[in-house]
């Protein structure tokens, strides 16, 4: 799956991707495999669990846990004055990456990427949205991620490289969505590494389909989704294709 769950399970188990902001909390909250009435718990297929969602006392998201096959993915989180300041991911036990986060103006400003020296994601904000994101790598630009909204949801999105000065189109995103709650969005994770996974977890709604286009602009992939809903109008079922469906189980 292009989306919600196939780029947090492969992304995430490649240890590259995953760069997230999570929503407000008190410092040093205790990890509790709990949640509140409604939110969301977790991710399955067929019966196996894909993502586990853990929260502190007050409803607080402090930790995903990321299951693909007998390989996982534990993603940790610290705050410092009531934001995010630190994000862990260990790979099968063992750390494979750390980010440390600086704002502006109570906004994020910076991703820093612990052990590679002045690496990091730069954020740009257009009507108090992120409207393109830089990588700098060593000091220098590396990568660039731009989004375009209709709304609060995120409708394009470009992955651009820096060669010889100039930047080049890596891939682009399409993006439809339901008028249905999303839950992923209300886990308040404004940033992430995986453009397409950024939508999914900025935007309000739940995308319904994702169209791929490579550096010529030539369509590689025409992902739809089909879903379902309860009550509250978040989604219970999701079915790619019309082949793999994903549960969505809440507290």
């Amino acid at each position: 799956m292009k989306t919600q769950i196939k780029h947090l399970l492969l992304m995430a188990l490649v240890i590259s991707s995953l760069t997230a902001c999570k929503k407000e909390s008190d410092d040093n909250d205790d990890t509790q495999n709990s949640g509140l009435p409604g939110q969301l718990h977790k991710i399955t297929s067929s019966g196996n669990d894909l993502i586990i969602y853990s929260y502190d006392g007050t409803g607080k998201l402090t930790q995903e846990e990321i299951h693909n096959g007998n390989q996982t993915m534990t993603i940790t989180y610290t705050y410092d004055n009531g934001k995010i300041s630190n994000e862990t991911g260990k790979y099968n036990g063992s750390t494979a990456y750390q980010y440390t986060y600086t704002y502006q103006n109570n906004k994020l400003d910076k991703c820093n990427i612990v052990g590679a020296t002045q690496s990091y994601w730069q954020m740009h904000y257009d009507n108090g949205k992120i409207d393109y994101a830089t990588q700098y790598i060593g000091g220098g630009e590396s990568k660039k991620m731009t989004y375009t909204y209709t709304g609060d949801n995120i409708t394009e999105a470009q992955l651009l490289n820096r060669f010889g000065g100039t930047w080049e189109l890596e891939k682009r995103y399409e993006f439809e969505y339901d008028n249905k709650h999303n839950p992923l969005h209300d886990l308040n994770v404004p940033f992430s590494e995986v453009i397409s996974e950024f939508a999914n977890l900025v935007s309000p709604n739940n995308s319904t389909r994702i169209k791929e286009f490579d550096q010529n602009n030539l369509l590689v992939n025409d992902d739809q989704y089909q879903m379902t809903y309860n009550a509250d109008n978040y989604p219970t079922t999701t079915t790619e294709n019309n082949t793999t469906t994903y549960e969505f189980i809440y507290y």
